[in-house]
């Protein structure tokens, strides 16, 4: 984050691409779980910095296992996209090669995906690995989240829209 925040302070960031490890709404930082309730907490005064750097233009890629799954995920990808005034993306599944239940959120807008996707029917708390077949896939190669620009003027994304 003092990275993000400190390099060429001025410039603003188009895209912060976040490769690490991911919970149901949270992702992990520096070993810890971090929820929506970490924007105050005690990474806020870096993550500040970084929220001075983006914007309506920039978005914010959770590449993460399941951070957008659940209604936990679901409040993440907004409070993140409200904090940062900026889009977001993130996965409903474990990822891998396979990046499966990629969904994108504008700031103002409500998740469209269900708090279901991803869930192991009849494991309670468990997420589903992903594969080729399954809704709003892409491979870890590639770089960009499909299906148009970040910006206001996109409400939300669903890969299947």
């Amino acid at each position: 984050m003092d990275w993000l925040a400190g390099v060429e302070p001025g410039r603003p960031i188009g895209e912060i691409q976040y490769w690490g490890h991911g919970l149901p709404g949270a992702v992990v930082v520096g070993g810890e779980a971090m929820t929506s309730a970490g924007l105050g907490g005690p990474l806020a005064s870096k993550l500040d910095g970084v929220r001075l750097r983006t914007g309506a233009q920039s978005l914010w890629w959770f590449r993460t296992c399941s951070t957008f799954a659940g209604a936990n995920g679901q409040a993440f990808a907004v409070a993140w996209a409200t904090f940062f005034q900026c889009d977001v993306a993130g996965h409903t599944h474990v990822i891998g090669p396979w990046q499966s239940g990629l969904h994108r959120l504008a700031p103002g807008a409500e998740p469209r995906w269900s708090v279901d996707e991803g869930a192991v029917p009849g494991a309670a708390g468990r997420q589903a690995s992903s594969a080729p077949w399954l809704p709003n896939t892409i491979h870890c190669l590639q770089g960009q989240v499909p299906g148009g620009q970040p910006g206001r003027n996109r409400t939300n994304l669903s890969l299947s829209d």
